[in-house]
């Protein structure tokens, strides 16, 4: 779990770099692939990933604007219900605590 975490805090810290656009997406795809296959929620890695989330729904975009990623929305789109229904219900939650944008209402409410 200490990897997981210093691994998702490095992913989450590229993407505020300068340039960063193929992070964007790498950041949605790896939170994505680690919800499909493990619960997150009550464990140590929880804060660090629904952070790490925050900022990838932060970034995407459903339209092409400037500084914000589509590629990272059709990876979230895509890749909604590949996430287990505990990590789904988990994100919804600190989503809507969280002002989520139309863009991300659209993933999660899909």
């Amino acid at each position: 779990m200490k990897f997981l975490k210093d691994v998702l805090k490095r992913k989450d810290n590229f993407t505020s770099e300068n340039g960063a656009w193929n992070q964007y997406v790498h950041l949605a795809n790896w939170l994505i692939h680690l919800g499909s296959i493990m619960d997150i929620k009550d464990t140590s890695l929880e804060e660090v990933y629904l952070s790490a989330v925050r900022t990838s729904f932060g970034n995407m975009s459903k339209k092409q604007i400037f500084g914000r990623s589509w590629d990272a929305f059709t990876a979230w789109k895509k890749g909604w219900y590949s996430l287990t229904y505990d990590n789904r219900q988990m994100i919804i939650e600190f989503l809507k605590d969280n002002h989520i944008s139309d863009d991300g209402e659209e993933v999660i409410s899909q």
